[in-house]
């Protein structure tokens, strides 16, 4: 006999038409077309506003409304099993009670969930735009630990797209005032900055959970991508390329492929075997050297809340990863849904396939 009280979930709507009644909205709604079920699973609904167990309600449902217990249990089942339940201890006035809903949504246990982040560390790798984004996301989400590396300072031209930063912050440290920042949304969290610049031949980084990379250059990604695989460091890489919101490949050592299984950019030099791709290259590499991503606050917002829901997930250990084995892309001039697929390749010469 279970003693655990439930509650129907807060985010649970009831929708009707002639039709048929729609049991919640988004990827919760369920159709119930027939009349006696709709009345069987909307008393059993109307019911659990208040605390009961599941034999609670069972017994309710057969005394008061005169259902059979098979009927009974088949509601009880109905909602338990389709995430309109929540346990009745949600407390709406609890600091991480919106994010609780979420993860009851998904299917989680909310104070599971909160407990494995709050037990977890992040690095971020390069704190601009993306950097930002995910670290206030994170550090609201109650992760237990952020370290925030970057060499930079804060221009005015940065200010488009790093909210955290304001006009007096020009020219200060950008990991200083991104932590000075984020304390102040939750200073119950640890946060550690680093401050030098990322795609070192001898780079060092601290033990994590999980690392963000989202420094500027496809060197600093690719050499951290050795770097993971070598000692075994989760990681998912999140930018843009022009007005393209990316994140992904969400790499996992030892299970997944990693960025170098496939050739995901057009700008590495395939072999060259005459003067002619040599001049090609030399000239290419010119026009390169002056290149400026276009950046503004959507491309980085998409990008970072898309990967910090794979962050989220991994970290808390519910859902789907969206970004395994491939790079994921929201083209913003249409909003088409593209990706790459990077799947463990056993000729890889950094991870092997990732087995």
């Amino acid at each position: 006999m279970s003693t655990n009280k439930y509650i129907l979930a807060p985010y649970v709507g009831v929708g009707m038409d002639e039709k048929a009644m729609y049991m919640g909205f988004g990827s919760l709604q369920k159709l119930v077309i027939n009349k006696t079920e709709q009345t069987l699973i909307l008393s059993a609904a109307q019911n659990w506003l208040v605390p009961k167990t599941e034999d609670e309600m069972i017994e309710f449902l057969q005394k008061e409304k005169y259902f059979s217990k098979d009927d009974a249990q088949k509601a009880v089942n109905y909602l338990k099993q389709g995430n309109y339940l929540m346990k009745a201890s949600y407390d709406k006035n609890d600091r991480y009670s919106r994010p609780a809903l979420y993860y009851s949504l998904s299917g989680a246990d909310p104070d599971l969930v909160q407990e494995k982040l709050s037990n977890k560390h992040v690095l971020i790798i390069g704190c601009g735009g993306i950097g930002n984004h995910i670290s206030s996301a994170l550090a609201t989400a109650g992760i237990g630990k952020l370290t925030l590396i970057d060499f930079d300072t804060i221009e005015i031209s940065n200010l488009t797209r790093q909210t955290l930063f304001t006009e007096k912050d020009e020219g200060k440290s950008k990991i200083e005032i991104l932590k000075r920042e984020l304390l102040k949304r939750n200073s119950t969290i640890q946060i550690d900055i680093i401050q030098k610049e990322s795609g070192q031949k001898d780079d060092i980084f601290p033990k994590c959970d999980l690392a963000v990379v989202s420094a500027d250059g496809n060197s600093v990604v690719s050499k951290f991508n050795s770097y993971a695989v070598k000692n075994n460091i989760p990681y998912i890489n999140v930018g843009y390329i022009e007005d393209i919101a990316i994140w992904g490949p969400f790499v996992i050592p030892g299970k997944t492929g990693c960025i170098a299984c496939a050739k995901l950019a057009s700008n590495t030099p395939f072999e060259i075997t005459s003067d002619e791709d040599k001049k090609k290259w030399e000239i290419i590499g010119k026009i390169n050297e002056r290149y400026q991503a276009p950046s503004i606050w959507a491309t980085n917002t998409l990008a970072s809340s898309l990967a910090v829901l794979d962050i989220i997930r991994y970290l808390g250990e519910f859902g789907e990863i969206m970004s395994i084995n491939r790079r994921m892309g929201l083209w913003t001039h249409n909003l088409k849904l593209d990706f790459q697929e990077c799947p463990p390749n056993k000729a890889c010469s950094v991870c092997g396939g990732g087995v």
